[in-house]
């Protein structure tokens, strides 16, 4: 059967700097060239075929999305779609394709450092030779995790981190599981973020269950989930009327000491703080002051963002259309957003790492026997 070859060009070739991976599609042959300024896709088809609908075909939708990620991996930046030229190797009529054609849902001016990943063996050994369908939990956040540092609206914000940090902790909950180290069965989604939150029980970021001492002394699940809910709205609405903005938010994440005594006298809640123990948050509830095993800071990460995914994945509440800056929901957003955001740009990409290290710990473990 004749083959064809073809040659998609989009923008133009760095021919001084770029970099080559072939990999296969559908058992299809398929090489991408990325560079910094354009990137060229080239395969081969049993049939010919019009520019359109190479375009738009699976192949084709497939190896531009890797080479978007592969761009912004390696050099920091995606790219405007300028003009897209389609060839057939044996003609010499190039076929250009009109340019609103195509849309790049990511501006070309997001900066996202993607460098602790920029390395050839996992772009070529697991990028590449992926579809779509195939991307485990922790490559699926990341394109969300970029996606999110696009938006400029909260509400948009908020949508993409909120899917980049599900799919880190379910991409942690399944390396637990491989490592054995699930010690609580998972019913619901938050049971297992904080599943795999508790098995790390030494780190900043670790929260357990608020109001587990509650479980243990015999109030049922309903009062419990009713307390909790008071107390996360108190917490809330105190945090929304403190004068801070996400730069301050940002500095009391950076700074040195204690991350959960800089986030509360920024967020006005050191009354919120054990006080011997300030990795620890000390709750009053009718009169009885208890020391739960949460960090202020983990606690307001995951409660925070859960419960505004709650009213707003599953229509409990409307999104907002209009907002005053002084508004303990909108304020909430605000405080979420840059909470998550700090824990992604740390960690979404030593978790891809790690969970290569495992795909290939398991992969290396098959042939020995």
């Amino acid at each position: 059967m004749a083959k064809y070859k073809y040659n998609l060009i989009i923008n133009k070739i760095d021919t001084k700097e770029y970099k080559q991976f072939a990999y296969t599609y559908s058992r299809m042959p398929m090489q991408v060239v990325i560079s910094p300024t354009g990137f060229a896709v080239i395969y081969e088809s049993g049939k010919q075929k019009e520019a359109s609908e190479i375009w738009a075909s699976r192949e084709v939708e497939d190896a531009v999305r890797k080479s978007l990620l592969a761009q912004l991996i390696f050099y920091g930046h995606n790219i405007d779609f300028e003009n897209v030229l389609i060839k057939e190797a044996s003609s010499n009529e190039p076929v250009i394709l009109e340019t609103p054609n195509v849309h790049n849902l990511i501006p070309s001016d997001v900066k996202v450092d993607l460098s602790p990943i920029r390395d050839e063996q996992f772009v070529a050994q697991y990028l590449m030779n992926r579809v779509k369908s195939d991307y485990e939990s922790g490559i699926a956040a990341l394109f969300s995790y970029i996606y999110a540092k696009s938006k400029k609206c909260e509400e948009d914000k908020f949508t993409y981190f909120w899917r980049a940090f599900n799919g880190v902790y379910n991409s942690m909950a399944e390396k637990d599981n491989y490592e054995g180290n699930l010690t609580k069965e998972i019913k619901t989604e938050s049971d297992s973020l904080k599943n795999w939150l508790r098995n790390r029980e030494n780190q900043s970021f670790m929260v357990s269950s608020l109001f587990a001492k509650y479980y243990r002394i015999g109030d049922d699940f309903s009062t419990a989930e009713r307390k909790s809910r008071h107390f996360f709205y108190s917490l809330r609405d105190k945090a929304a009327k403190a004068s801070w903005n996400k730069e301050a938010i940002r500095s009391a994440l950076s700074m040195p000491g204690n991350i959960n005594e800089n986030l509360a006298k920024v967020l006005n809640l050191t009354s919120y703080l054990a006080p011997s123990t300030p990795d620890k948050m000390q709750v009053e509830i009718e009169g009885k002051k208890l020391i739960s095993n949460s960090t202020l800071h983990g606690y307001l990460m995951t409660e925070l963002a859960y419960h505004i995914r709650c009213d707003y994945f599953h229509a409990a509440k409307p999104i907002l259309l209009h907002t005053t800056l002084t508004n303990p929901e909108y304020r909430a957003l605000e405080l979420a957003n840059a909470l998550l955001e700090d824990y992604l740009d740390k960690h979404i990409k030593a978790e891809v790492i790690a969970k290569i290290n495992m795909e290939r710990e398991k992969k290396s473990s098959d042939f020995d026997y």
